[in-house]
């Protein structure tokens, strides 16, 4: 039945039964379709947003080398370190693809994804240096820029952007990308929509127009924004992380469990999302559950390490498990003072307050001066470690007089 259809209309009746709902079905027209043209790209970037329902070795492949741009492009906005990997096995194996901006791009956004920005953007300023009016990247270092909050990087990309090409998507995203970034928010829809209108099948301006949508407490336009994301392409754990926020934020937490489920499952070391999994959980009230995640969170490398430290901490304390959250407050502070991730102030507070007080109880009053003296480096905690200071030096003046103080302080 496919030896009678040539290879491109055999892509284009794959495109047909995909925008069918009709994903299962589309796969093997495409399969055939990369078999008789094994060059025909745009048949293996819609394969690669199917194969999650299906195993790639069960698929008979062309043995070709565009196969292993396919397996880039398969593990795109999945693993970063998987895709960091294949890249560099690649560009190892194959010394001609050193320089190639497809292979470096996708380099890039593994950087991109595990938040290493520093080499993230040392990849982006060599592919720029490489080819200057090259505009396939500029949307994810644009990302990169607006994340770390360069806004005057991010106003000479889009200058230099509308100069090349003021028509491409792309150049939309970037100006989008920087009104965002400027809290123009009216202006920033105006420019993903522009973006979208040039290009109906752009993932990321679907994914960050929701981003935007919220923003301007639009939630039924983001919700449906987020929902042509993950039609478009079921592996972009952006869209359900987005959609799980957005049902958060309407008090649903059981349909953000669903949706921030999905994200976990696409990116399952991503701590951002065992985090995020984790609080819905604990909306639900499944505090085992919850537990779980924070753990899991913890334990890999990632930024948000110690948000799920803290987390995790918040929850034994909320379980009355103290000795399991005092050893969850030290971690904390032991990063926060080593400065190996960055953690958020208000969290480490919370920490050293909990951890005074907890030695206190515990009777540890040498552990308690320890935090109860971090405390006086902070103005929001510093009346309180005066205090339990104040309290240790008039507990030492009545053992010096012979008096046994009473109970704790």
């Amino acid at each position: 039945k496919h030896a009678k259809v040539d290879a491109y209309c055999s892509y284009l009746y794959g495109i047909v039964l995909n925008q069918s709902s009709q994903s299962e079905e589309a796969i093997p027209y495409l399969v055939k379709a990369v078999n008789d043209v094994p060059l025909l790209w745009g048949a293996w970037q819609l394969l690669a947003t199917l194969l999650p329902s299906t195993k790639i070795s069960d698929l008979q492949l062309p043995k070709h080398w565009i196969c292993d741009f396919f397996t880039i492009e398969l593990h795109k906005g999945k693993q970063s370190e998987e895709l960091y990997k294949i890249c560099t096995d690649l560009q190892r194996d194959v010394p001609e693809l050193a320089n190639n901006p497809y292979v470096n791009t996708a380099l890039a956004m593994a950087h991109y994804d595990a938040r290493d920005f520093v080499q993230c953007s040392a990849v982006f300023n060599e592919l720029r240096q490489h080819d200057p009016c090259q505009l396939d990247f500029v949307d994810t270092y644009s990302n990169m820029l607006y994340v770390n909050g360069m806004d005057g990087e991010l106003s000479r990309l889009a200058h230099h952007c509308v100069a090349i090409d003021k028509y491409r998507p792309e150049t939309c995203f970037v100006i989008a990308n920087y009104y965002s970034i400027r809290s123009d928010h009216t202006k920033s829809i105006a420019y993903f929509q522009r973006a979208l209108k040039l290009d109906s099948s752009y993932l990321s301006a679907w994914t960050l127009l929701g981003h935007e949508y919220m923003e301007v407490k639009n939630v039924s336009g983001a919700i449906e924004c987020y929902h042509t994301a993950t039609a478009l392409n079921p592996r972009d754990y952006r869209a359900w992380y987005g959609l799980g926020q957005t049902y958060e934020v309407l008090g649903v937490p059981q349909y953000g469990l669903f949706y921030y489920a999905k994200a976990q499952q696409i990116r399952p070391t991503d701590a951002r999302m065992l985090v995020a999994l984790g609080e819905s959980y604990g909306s639900v009230g499944q505090k085992e559950y919850a537990k779980k995640c924070f753990q899991r969170a913890a334990s890999v490398e990632s930024g948000d390490g110690t948000s799920a430290l803290y987390q995790l901490a918040k929850l034994h304390h909320s379980l009355d498990e103290m000795e399991q959250a005092a050893h969850c407050y030290i971690r904390l502070v032991q990063l926060h003072e080593a400065g190996t991730q960055t953690c958020v102030e208000s969290d480490v507070l919370d920490g050293i307050l909990f951890l005074a007080s907890y030695f206190k109880d515990k009777g540890n009053y040498e552990r308690m001066t320890e935090y109860a003296q971090r405390c006086l480096m902070y103005d929001e905690t510093r009346e309180r470690g005066h205090a339990y200071l104040q309290a240790v030096a008039h507990r030492r003046v009545l053992e010096h007089e012979g008096v046994t103080p009473g109970g704790h302080l």
